[in-house]
């Protein structure tokens, strides 16, 4: 698998558009700043009367887009993948379980093809607001495509994790999973607000003598991919690694594509998050979109 940065094109048109249609305001951003696609379609959250989802849809059946349910969009991307269609897809408000379903469809399709993601970073005022204390968590794999591979208990867990600004949420898992070494990654951006308030909120993990605290920028998926995938093959061998990414849902993008790429040890994807419903905070852009190439390859099938 190769990823590379691109530059967001309001001009560049692509065959199709996938997008969702939920709560936050950010969901259509990329859609409305973005030359019209041969076809959109649009993963229907069915949110009637939360937070902007009712505009949202309005503007979607304006625009004569395709709002369908999460296991019909994921048969046409994979048929848009066949006909070797050029394919945007903006995961800005989608659930992190829908973006594993969309990479797993897309490594999965036979062939080789390049899909654009883009993501539109929300608004931090927003991003601050949306952050609920005092949940009862839940923490498991983000799908059973990612549920990484069976290996003995006698080998050791590491744990790669993305902060946010959730408190309590990556130190829950850690007394969870008891990992012999934790990775901490922290979103760097031009609004250092983020960055100083997830190490605010998460300082008993970073000083815990088993962390490792390392930095990625929420603009460039490649050097993010880059250092996660060389953290995964050099520790996977010896560790039963688990991928947890909070955060930015750039960092939870990156998760899923290496351990989509892995042939051996693969890692498991978690989501960790509240165990019961909570009143959502439409998020708002930020006004800039953030985009990056990936090329994926079916995989080498294995002759015994």
């Amino acid at each position: 698998m190769k990823v590379r940065d691109v530059v967001f094109s309001r001009s560049e048109t692509f065959d199709l558009l996938v997008t969702v249609c939920g709560y936050e305001e950010r969901s259509q951003y990329v859609s409305r700043v973005s030359a019209e696609a041969t076809r959109h379609v649009a993963i229907d959250y069915c949110s009637a009367g939360i937070g902007a989802y009712d505009d949202n849809r309005s503007v979607l059946e304006s625009t004569e887009a395709e709002l369908h349910e999460e296991e019909h969009a994921l048969e046409l991307i994979q048929l848009a993948v066949t006909d070797g269609s050029r394919i945007r897809v903006d995961i800005s408000s989608m659930r992190r379980s829908t973006i594993a379903a969309v990479v797993d469809a897309l490594q999965s399709a036979q062939g080789e093809r390049d899909i654009q993601f883009v993501y539109s970073p929300a608004a931090y005022e927003a991003s601050a607001s949306a952050v609920a204390d005092h949940l009862t968590l839940s923490a498991g794999p983000v799908s059973d495509a990612f549920r990484g591979d069976l290996r003995p208990s006698s080998v050791p867990v590491g744990l790669v994790a993305g902060l946010g600004l959730e408190p309590h949420r990556i130190m829950g898992l850690t007394e969870l999973l008891e990992p012999d070494e934790v990775w901490a990654f922290v979103a760097s951006s031009d609004d250092t607000r983020f960055q100083q308030d997830a190490r605010r909120v998460n300082q008993l993990t970073l000083d815990d003598p088993h962390t490792r605290t390392l930095m990625y920028d929420i603009r460039s998926v490649a050097e993010t991919y880059l250092a996660v995938d060389s953290l995964v093959f050099a520790a996977a061998p010896r560790r039963r690694l688990v991928l947890a990414p909070s955060g930015p849902k750039i960092f939870t993008l990156v998760c899923l594509l290496v351990a989509a790429s892995q042939r051996e040890h693969r890692p498991a994807v978690w989501r960790v998050g509240p165990a019961s419903t909570v009143k959502p905070t439409p998020l708002e852009a930020a006004g800039d979109v953030v985009a990056a190439e990936v090329n994926f390859r079916s995989p080498v099938p294995v002759v015994l």
